[in-house]
């Protein structure tokens, strides 16, 4: 059985009671609406080795092995160090690592081209046949008569 702490009369009083309650709140302080405590926030381990990326972008291969090698290292230092060592040995995954962590990804973009159906059978027959083939098919390819007494049209595509 645990003996209770004994409480020593000259000592503050705790949260426990109403007076060390009253004693705790006073010491906070609220933010004002739309204030932060850190503005500037933590800053995230993929920052930290884009500012080493940049920095030891111009180091020799010896000075970026001794960097690796070191234990004493940050780890974010360590990484970068990695990624501009592979980089600089010709390996073009880590080349575009480093790229994309200092000058940030390419923009992708793709071309869409609409053509409104004359009527939903072609469109869902084109639809089929881009799916099937992997390519896009020309409106041309596609005949629109009725073959075998059904109105499905017919698809011809050239081979890719």
């Amino acid at each position: 059985m645990k003996a209770n702490p004994v409480r020593n009369s000259e000592s503050k009083p705790g949260p426990a009671t109403t007076e060390g309650k009253a004693r705790a709140l006073s010491n906070l302080k609220p933010w004002k609406a739309g204030q932060s405590g850190n503005p500037a926030g933590r800053t995230t381990y993929g920052a930290t080795v884009r500012e080493w990326i940049n920095v030891l972008g111009d180091a020799s291969r010896c000075e970026l092995q001794t960097l690796i090698d070191d234990e004493g290292e940050l780890s974010a230092k360590v990484a970068a160090a990695r990624q501009v060592l592979k980089a600089s040995e010709g390996d073009g995954v880590a080349f575009d690592r480093c790229a994309d962590r200092t000058d940030g990804r390419p923009t992708h973009s793709i071309a869409v081209r609409y053509e409104p159906p004359n009527d939903p059978a072609t469109a869902l027959a084109r639809l089929r046949a881009e799916l099937v083939c992997g390519r896009s098919v020309e409106p041309s390819a596609i005949d629109g008569s009725q073959s075998g007494g059904h109105s499905i049209p017919i698809i011809r595509l050239a081979p890719s």
